[in-house]
């Protein structure tokens, strides 16, 4: 009934429906708000990776320290360890 009474209006409603939608002026598109947050992403990756690089060196560094002070202790207390105790043969 509205399109027989009103056919210009009805016309002009179904080209607006078919149009896209405008953003509004200064808003970001879509594409533009997922690339800045997959930039972000990417870069709090990068730094989680290389605290990862960093904490894992730290944990070479800290395996190869304690096995420098056992056997420094090992050493001071006289421990002598069967198998440095058998000879060849």
């Amino acid at each position: 009934m509205f399109r027989r009474n009103y056919p210009g209006i009805a016309r002009e409603i179904g080209l607006r429906r078919s149009e896209p939608a405008r953003p509004a002026p200064g808003a970001r598109s879509e594409l533009d708000r997922l690339t800045a947050r997959d930039a972000r992403l990417r870069r709090r990756n990068q730094q989680l990776n290389d605290q990862l690089k960093l904490a894992a060196a730290q944990i070479q560094l800290l395996a190869l320290r304690a096995t420098a002070l056992e056997q420094a202790l090992e050493a001071q207390m006289k421990v002598t360890h069967l198998s440095d105790r058998r000879r060849p043969g």
